[in-house]
């Protein structure tokens, strides 16, 4: 991680894909903070795709 910023996430692609548009700064800034639970299931795909499916993000398109 170079300079604070967290390099791009099948994650971030998957919620803007969601979404169907790009993310705003805020957007990804709380996907990056709710998503570390997700670092102990070794971000596996199917608690990633219900992790964005069940979000705000999603859900409040």
């Amino acid at each position: 991680m170079e300079g604070g910023v967290e390099p791009p996430h099948t994650r971030d692609h998957a919620a803007c894909y969601a979404v169907g548009r790009s993310l705003t700064y805020n957007e990804l800034a709380f996907l990056q903070v709710q998503s570390v639970p997700l670092k102990s299931n070794d971000y596996r795909m199917q608690e990633l795709l219900r992790f964005v499916i069940k979000s705000d993000l999603f859900l409040k398109k």
